[in-house]
């Protein structure tokens, strides 16, 4: 209800740890505008991340809303903060639109067709453990993986604009966890 009153917001990201998070770890203030997002690919992508929220998604007092980031403001400690332009960080994907088409698509061929690679992507390539990994999404440069409550990126060691580069990329990966699992 606040959001939909007045959609400028501010975010605190900061790491999990013992004590006063504003006091001992590095953050970062994302500050921005909220619009309701009912993007069916932002939904599912969502979905895919957050298994557990399948439960309630469907309530009526549920939405996904897109944050227009407008600020940037790390802080690494006392009197160590600064500003970061959101043209640094945030993701171009002028140019990816054929891929980011068959994002859904991949991502279920992926996960029904090659579970083992994607294993191989999280334990030997992202030295994370073992479990029943999936491919949560994908974006030009890089793909998200899950297992339950654990979550890692898999970078891609170029950017990919084509869903042919993708398929191309993915073998090279697998084929590099392979002989590091053989090693």
């Amino acid at each position: 209800r606040n959001i939909e009153a007045d959609a400028r917001l501010s975010l605190l990201v900061s790491s999990l740890g013992k004590g006063d998070p504003l006091a001992a770890s590095a953050r970062l203030s994302v500050v921005g505008r909220a619009q309701r997002c009912i993007d069916v690919n932002a939904r599912r992508r969502f979905l895919a991340r957050h298994p557990k929220a399948k439960l309630y998604a469907d309530f009526p007092d549920f939405a996904l809303y897109r944050v227009e980031v407008l600020g940037l403001h790390p802080n690494g400690g006392f009197a160590r903060a600064g500003e970061i332009a959101p043209g640094e960080v945030l993701l171009d994907l002028s140019g990816c639109e054929a891929l980011l088409a068959t994002e859904g698509e991949a991502l279920e061929h992926l996960n029904a067709d090659h579970a083992e690679a994607l294993a191989l992507y999280a334990t030997r390539l992202l030295g994370l453990p073992a479990g029943r990994w999936k491919a949560s999404g994908l974006d030009p440069e890089g793909l998200d993986l899950v297992s339950g409550e654990e979550a890692g990126r898999l970078i891609f060691p170029e950017r990919i604009r084509e869903p042919s580069a993708l398929r191309r990329v993915l073998v090279a990966l697998a084929d590099k966890a392979r002989a590091q699992a053989d090693s």
